[in-house]
């Protein structure tokens, strides 16, 4: 994923937001922290801001 390719971007972000909240839903720990941290790694090549699809009481 480079970020040059924004043709996908909003689809990606839509797709990466719905995973991202069912990981964090499921409240587990260990392998589903190190995707979520993937998730916010390739929200930040899409959009330069890792935390874009953070709710506001959601931290890091």
């Amino acid at each position: 994923m480079q970020s040059g390719d924004t043709a996908d971007g909003p689809a990606e972000l839509n797709e990466l937001n719905r995973l991202c909240r069912y990981l964090i839903s499921e409240k587990t720990r260990g392998p589903s922290r190190q995707l979520v941290d993937a998730i916010d790694n390739c929200v930040e090549q899409l959009t330069g801001d890792r935390t874009k699809l953070h709710p506001g009481s959601f931290s890091i």
